[in-house]
């Protein structure tokens, strides 16, 4: 069971060691942060996301990932998620996802999710919390030519 604590700028600096790493960033457009700094100001350029900080623990003192929830409309809203690369592969994506749902706003009835069509692991966690893939939709990543899913979830 995770810790989800909505972030604010000081509060990133606890997850800034985590979301550093430059692997987390190989399916993720923005580029990895090079200094706290750069993660604090990226973080105060959210208008309309909401960030939570996810711990492993009750304490609040391993940070494991972000996840972010960006309301689009009544109802309906898009969430990204970021997990620490030392918990990849285990099974924590699918429980992360799982977690981030049943706390949201039941208010909030359609959550659409993109992902980097490599990315198995987030395909996998969305799948296994019953998004459907809606769409593919072909573009650039990093310079390189990628393919994005479209994932959705009716509540």
């Amino acid at each position: 069971m995770f810790v989800f604590e909505l972030t604010n700028p000081q509060s990133t600096t606890a997850f800034f060691p985590v979301l550093s790493d430059e692997a987390i960033y190989d399916f993720i457009p923005a580029p990895s942060p090079l200094y706290l700094t750069d993660f604090v100001r990226r973080h105060c350029l959210m208008t309309t996301r909401h960030s939570f900080g996810a711990y492993l623990d009750s304490t609040r003192t391993i940070p494991i990932g972000l996840l972010e929830v960006d309301i689009q409309s009544i109802g309906v809203a898009k969430i990204g998620f970021m997990i620490s690369c030392a918990y990849w592969r285990q099974g924590f994506a699918s429980q992360f996802v799982a977690q981030a749902i049943s706390l949201l706003d039941p208010s909030i009835k359609t959550l659409i999710a993109t992902v980097d069509s490599e990315n198995t692991g987030s395909i996998k966690a969305l799948e296994k919390n019953q998004f459907v893939r809606r769409g593919t939709k072909l573009g650039m990543l990093k310079k390189r030519a990628a393919t994005e899913y479209s994932y959705q979830l009716d509540r």
